[in-house]
């Protein structure tokens, strides 16, 4: 079985709404780890203000 890169699964996450990144979190440490990360929060924050979906917004 191959591994999905991070790049990727970060990329992914970046299109989710908040509420489903919180559940994410439980997934795994790296998750976890990835959704935590104030660099994360900072892109996730861009994106949704570029989009206009601001019920998205994670806090």
């Amino acid at each position: 079985m191959t591994t999905v890169p991070m790049d990727i699964v970060n990329d992914l996450f970046l299109r989710l709404p908040a509420k489903s990144l919180v559940r994410f979190r439980a997934l795994s440490k790296l998750c976890c780890h990835l959704i935590d990360s104030p660099d994360f929060i900072s892109s996730h924050l861009d994106r949704v203000l570029q989009t206009g979906d601001h019920l998205m917004i994670l806090l």
